[in-house]
């Protein structure tokens, strides 16, 4: 193991993550929870356990997909669980690759994820599903994980809830072990080629679980080939610049016109360069990230809460802002009623979620305050980055794409922070024109959707970042398929870009 490798904070965390030796788990397909409990836990933390169940789709009134489904619990001890849902590959579940995939802003559930992206059904604002033409089980396994305590139907009792990405970072790490030696249905998932995913917030997440995982011994690393970071919130100094550049120089951007006035220019500018001492102030010392709420997201602050237009003499959201059917009430009440409901199909835990100490919420702005008042909302997840693609012998693959729409975390910013990761192939990925990025899927087939720029070092490690024409919050639905897409051909067919 590389000292030089483990991110900051996790190297006393990392040496309590080793390779686990024991038997398979079995959970027989046919048992109804609560079953497959393991009570030996980590190899070297015994109260560190995996409960899974069998979910039934047609049982309770789940009604959401005929896909093999697993779901449960893992137990890390001090009384802190962390719940995922899992959905198995529709086309080869024995032989396809595995996805991890995580949610967004610290506090906001990763069941997100599977009600409304990339779940085999999508909710409609009336509450019914229909197929998700993005669903991404069709051909992988995909595991949706709220990873951070506290969040979604993750659960401690004795208020250990997670505040931080490396904490996290660790907890993910002990799923994995669990996860890989369980045998679900008879199948096992060891082996298989394992991608971890997820949008805004997982580029602080995503990042640091994959440097504790290379920071492993090669042969321990859950083959992990690749890490797909969506819209990805990664270093707060550079992409709050990218946020006014997207506002205001359309110059900069690809496709788009100046959003904002001159004069409404000049007004963010100057709030931009207040935003940008307070993160730097924040970094030296933790106990100033409290003036980050009001100097980098108040309504005067150069982010895209605040963007407004005049559009037939009409004030109304800018068509840049996040679109997304879960911002509404009835998208929040609709999502929040269907999982109470399908709480005991999914073996969600009923001392503390059936009237018991802790009501499930789609978002829990509590944790994202924790997060931003802490410190760790202003930390540069480029070294994580760099880090990876220079471990020796990783063949380690980084995508990083964001909509061209998406103004919480504009494209520009996306592309800013690639030209700065520091590793073997920055001179080349620097000096590279963006290419023109075509569908091979459904109706976007033959269409320029995107543009990107990947480059491959001698070691077959790669980067690229892809800008999205048109798309924004992955909830819509026509992102969602643009982004299918682009991870089917990342997954599948490299070469083809």
């Amino acid at each position: 193991m590389k000292a030089s490798i483990i991110p900051l904070g996790l190297s006393a965390a990392l040496a309590a993550v080793i390779p686990l030796q024991r038997p398979l788990l079995q959970c027989d397909q046919s048992e109804k929870q609560p079953l497959c409990v393991d009570s030996r836990g980590s190899s070297t933390d015994p109260s560190i356990a995996l409960r899974t169940a069998v979910v039934d789709p047609e049982e309770r009134g789940l009604g959401f997909d005929t896909s093999q489904q697993w779901s449960g619990y893992l137990d890390l001890g001090n009384d802190a669980n962390l719940f995922f849902w899992m959905f198995e590959s529709r086309r080869d579940p024995a032989n396809d690759p595995v996805i991890l995939w995580l949610g967004g802003d610290p506090g906001v559930s990763s069941l997100l994820g599977a009600l409304e992206q990339w779940g085999p059904k999508r909710m409609l604002n009336n509450g019914s599903f229909v197929n998700n033409p993005a669903a991404l089980n069709e051909v992988a396994t995909i595991i949706f994980l709220d990873h951070l305590v506290g969040t979604g139907f993750s659960y401690s009792t004795q208020d250990t809830d997670t505040h931080s990405t490396g904490k996290s970072s660790i907890d993910v790490v002990h799923f994995l072990e669990a996860f890989v030696r369980t045998s679900f249905g008879g199948k096992t998932f060891s082996g298989r080629e394992l991608h971890i995913g997820g949008e805004y917030y997982a580029g602080h997440y995503v990042p640091s679980i994959a440097r504790a995982i290379m920071s492993r011994p090669p042969d321990d690393r859950f083959n992990l080939k690749s890490i797909m970071i969506g819209n990805g919130w990664v270093d707060t100094l550079t992409q709050q610049k990218t946020i006014y550049q997207q506002l205001c120089d359309a110059e900069l951007t690809s496709n788009l016109e100046q959003m904002l006035t001159d004069d409404e220019c000049n007004h963010r500018l100057r709030n931009l360069r207040e935003c940008e001492q307070s993160i730097v102030e924040c970094r030296r010392d933790a106990t100033r990230c409290t003036q980050l709420e009001e100097r980098c997201s108040g309504s005067d602050a150069p982010n895209h809460n605040s963007v407004r237009y005049h559009e037939r003499g009409e004030l109304s959201e800018h068509r840049y802002c996040e679109r997304s059917r879960h911002n509404s009430d009835d998208g929040k009440a609709h999502l929040k009623n269907h999982l109470l409901d399908a709480r005991v199909s999914l073996g969600v835990d009923a001392t503390m979620f059936d009237g018991g100490k802790q009501a499930w919420k789609l978002d829990h702005p509590g944790t994202l305050k924790f997060f931003r008042d802490s410190g760790d909302y202003t930390q540069n997840s480029i070294p994580d980055l760099g880090a990876l693609l220079s471990t020796a012998e990783s063949g380690i693959h980084v995508l990083l794409f964001a909509g061209t729409e998406y103004l919480k975390a504009p494209y520009l910013g996306t592309k800013a922070v690639a030209q700065k990761i520091d590793w073997h192939g920055q001179e080349a990925f620097n000096k590279a024109t963006q290419a023109p990025h075509y569908a091979e899927l459904g109706s976007l087939d033959g269409d320029t959707y995107g543009e990107y720029i990947k480059v491959s070092d001698s070691e077959s490690r790669t980067l690229m970042s892809v800008g999205l024409y048109g798309a924004g919050d992955t909830t819509d639905e026509k992102t969602g398929v643009q982004v299918k897409a682009l991870l089917y051909q990342w997954i599948f067919d490299p070469g083809y870009f």
